[in-house]
């Protein structure tokens, strides 16, 4: 109960508008009651303000599902099984496809129109069809078909890893959205083959050592291994030809080499001779043995012996040796 002497003790201020509360209601009610509807009105206004701040911090923390963001029209790309393979060798066409699939999630009534585009690092490309539409119901999945075809030139190095890439992009509602590019890599098949310039045939003295230089030029798309084999070395070896053996060479793609060939006539006690005899050299890739298609190359070479040999016996001193003898005979009769 508020009493006259709690009243006094109060600030000047509210002592003065107690008084007055109380002088309005002295007659009307008692003093308790002034005191209860005074108490009444402070907690209502702490009651509204505690309410108004649970209900701002409820606003900050609970976001009704209407205001999450409205989901997009997705569209992907992807390509469909492994790299495809080039064949690049003489003859081929070098034209490969490969097969993919455009997806579309979409959101939203308006239609998704996509356009797609193919790029080939070894040169054009195309992509077919290169338009898609998809008009399905307004949250919908739906993926469609799609071929690209490109060439890769005759001869491509097998070094080499070329690309294929397809992106492009779509509209739905009158905007236009970028579509993520797909890349898949182009496998180029070696192939191996060789170029061989035959050397003219050769003319040597009885017994004599001959030469063929053999120009040789890998003219495949990868690294190759030559082997050389004398097809008729037995009937030389049987003739008494001396043979040099040559060992496997390699080539690196388009290099140019010149590999010299060496046999010595046989040295036998030889009158005269004139005889043609072959060389039937062949030279294989041996990296060609592993595929389907074996390469080698038949290099004919002929050398003519012409001529006489005796051994120990040569004819410059021969020839020096009857000028002599001639000399002295001469001088012999002009003695007598």
């Amino acid at each position: 109960m508020l009493t006259d002497k709690m009243i006094e003790n109060r600030p000047q201020k509210v002592r003065k508008r107690v008084s007055e509360n109380k002088k309005n209601y002295i007659g009307k009610k008692s003093l308790p009651q002034f005191v209860e509807v005074h108490r009444m009105k402070r907690l209502s206004i702490i009651a509204i303000v505690l309410l108004t701040m649970t209900m701002f911090s409820t606003m900050l923390i609970f976001v009704p599902e209407e205001s999450e963001a409205s989901p997009i029209t997705v569209v992907t790309l992807s390509l469909e099984g492994e790299p495809p393979k080039a064949d690049v060798s003489p003859g081929s066409s070098g034209i490969i496809k490969v097969q993919g699939t455009v997806t579309c999630v979409k959101y939203g009534p308006d239609q998704v129109k996509v356009s797609l585009i193919a790029q080939s690092d070894t040169g054009g490309a195309s992509v077919i069809p290169a338009f898609h539409v998809f008009a399905g119901s307004t949250a919908s999945e739906e993926s469609k078909q799609f071929t690209i075809t490109t060439r890769v030139p005759m001869g491509y190095t097998f070094m080499a890893t070329p690309q294929i890439v397809i992106s492009g992009s779509f509209s739905q509602g009158g905007l236009i959205y970028e579509v993520p590019p797909v890349m898949q890599i182009i496998e180029v098949l070696p192939y191996y083959k060789l170029q061989v310039d035959t050397p003219p045939p050769q003319e040597i003295g009885a017994g004599e050592f001959v030469y063929f230089a053999i120009r040789i030029t890998n003219v495949g798309n990868a690294e190759d291994t030559y082997r050389f084999d004398f097809l008729n070395l037995k009937d030389l070896q049987d003739k008494q030809w001396t043979v040099a053996t040559i060992t496997d060479k390699t080539f690196n793609e388009d290099e140019i080499r010149t590999i010299e060939v060496s046999a010595q006539a046989p040295q036998t006690w030889t009158i005269w001779r004139n005889e043609v005899t072959p060389f039937n050299l062949r030279i294989t890739s041996i990296q060609s043995e592993e595929t389907t298609f074996l390469v080698r190359y038949d290099v004919p070479l002929y050398v003519r012996q012409k001529g006489i040999y005796i051994p120990g016996f040569s004819p410059v001193f021969a020839i020096l040796g009857i000028g002599i003898v001639a000399l002295i005979m001469g001088k012999r009769r002009l003695g007598s």
